[in-house]
């Protein structure tokens, strides 16, 4: 598909294989919504009945050949043409036409002419179309709402055939002690390295499939091996039958026991771990510092000569005082952005949208085709949310010290240096101020760059800017 600069909007279909199927392939029309609305028009045009004596022949050769019709009509100027030229009528419109009013009558008006003409031309047949369209989108909405689990290994298989030639990535399983079975990536290093082992954490509607476009490859071929989990509520870790009484949030608790067995599992594999968290994964990793299971990490020995646990990483965190200001920012200085921010994150219409979709999360060059197979994950793994509330209630402000720092930053856990604050100065979602806020409260300088979108890991032009940065400090931690 091309890259349109258009803003109409894009729904995806059901994707039953790995291919991309969308409406505009089949209708043919850039804006599906006014197809629907046609289709509804013509439906009710077409079951209209006028009440008037006359005759077919004389009416129809008298239409104005000039006639101005919308230009969705143009087929129905041409059949009428046509007519007009075999001067003949469908034997099972002679009904309708035994009612059209006389050319001269003051009743016979050209609007009446045209819906006449619509119902004898067989327009019906465009609004059964109109018709199936319509609910091909309300079906398509509902299928990207169903919980969708079963595709991941076959998904993240062809995502990583696009990836570097060193380094494999490869689909694994991890039973938890919490009762769900995260599936995560791993990337080694084709060679053994003694550089400790990252984790990943993604964000709200990503997988670990995020990270194995390029990040993991990137990090293998400098001899750096990487996991990258995902999350309880998507298609890698789905919550067992009725988990949460049916509501789609994954309460926050549940999030942070997921994440502490699954580094604790990794952290005792015999060399240390670098955690890493992006967006709201990022603000995951700061309450998962809080926990005394994960800071004793900090100080027991995973290799020769480092910690179980070397470092944090947070890539365009949510910032520790949450959303609230970094929105009251947006709001005021550029209210349209921040409609779209909010419209495309909190109601996710960034799953079906692809022109909002490149604008929230990646750079402006991206080619469409790109932006709609990321979309494709984002229908697998948003159908469940993080529960705000909780979140608002809980952020790792809350546990600072009497200077606003992190509890766990200094002699309770990780020293500044080994903590790694990461974003960009295009990103709309975490403004540059929100970056300073994670920078202070982990006592250390945030590392902007300046090409990077929200998705610093899938960005187009510039994830190895981003890439570069976290290998340079991993091995700054050995």
């Amino acid at each position: 598909m091309s890259n349109s600069g258009g803003s109409d909007p894009v729904l995806l279909l059901p994707t039953m294989d790995e291919g991309t199927t969308t409406l505009r392939q089949i209708c043919g029309y850039k804006q599906v919504g006014l197809c629907a609305l046609f289709g509804a028009l013509l439906v009710s045009l077409g079951s209209t009945s006028w009440m008037a004596p006359s005759h077919l022949q004389s009416s129809i050769a008298h239409l104005p050949k000039t006639a101005t019709l919308p230009k969705l009509m143009s087929p129905a100027v041409k059949y009428r043409s046509r007519m007009t030229a075999h001067d003949s009528v469908p034997d099972h419109a002679a009904h309708v036409v035994a009612r059209l009013p006389p050319i001269g009558s003051p009743s016979a008006s050209r609007e009446l002419h045209l819906k006449t003409l619509y119902s004898v031309l067989h327009l019906d047949v465009l609004a059964l179309f109109g018709s199936l369209v319509a609910i091909v989108v309300f079906a398509t909405q509902w299928w990207h709402r169903r919980p969708s689990h079963s595709h991941f290994a076959t998904r993240t298989l062809g995502s990583c055939a696009m990836m570097a030639t060193s380094g494999t990535v490869e689909p694994c399983s991890l039973p938890l002690s919490t009762g769900i079975t995260m599936k995560y990536l791993s990337c080694e290093p084709t060679k053994p390295s003694t550089l400790p082992l990252v984790l990943f954490v993604h964000g709200s509607l990503h997988g670990a499939w995020c990270w194995a476009k390029h990040w993991m490859p990137y990090l293998a071929n400098h001899g750096i091996g990487s996991v990258a989990i995902n999350l309880r509520g998507t298609s890698g870790a789905p919550p067992p039958p009725g988990y949460n009484d049916g509501k789609k949030l994954v309460p926050l608790e549940d999030h942070l026991q997921d994440l502490s067995a699954a580094l604790i599992h990794f952290a005792n594999q015999g060399r240390p771990v670098v955690l890493v968290g992006h967006s709201f994964g990022a603000l995951m990793a700061m309450k998962l510092m809080e926990r005394p299971e994960i800071r004793a990490l900090c100080s027991s020995t995973g290799g020769a000569t480092m910690p179980a646990l070397a470092g944090l990483s947070l890539l365009c965190s949510v910032p520790p005082v949450g959303n609230g200001p970094m929105v009251g920012r947006m709001l005021k200085e550029t209210p349209v952005l921040a409609f779209k921010v909010t419209w495309g994150l909190a109601a996710k219409r960034v799953k079906f949208n692809v022109d909002l979709c490149r604008e929230v999360f990646f750079n402006k060059e991206m080619p469409a085709a790109t932006v709609e197979e990321y979309m494709r994950h984002f229908c697998e793994d948003g159908d469940y949310s993080l529960n705000l509330s909780e979140v608002n209630a809980n952020l790792p402000v809350l546990t600072a010290d009497a200077s606003g720092q992190a509890s766990w930053v200094g002699d309770q856990g990780l020293s500044p240096a080994s903590v790694l604050v990461l974003g960009s100065e295009k990103d709309i979602i975490v403004d540059t101020p929100g970056l300073q806020e994670t920078g202070r409260f982990c006592g250390t300088q945030p590392v902007i760059l300046k090409r990077a979108a929200h998705d610093v890991m899938l960005d187009s032009e510039a994830w190895q800017d981003g890439a570069e940065k976290l290998q340079h400090w991993v091995e700054s931690l050995s």
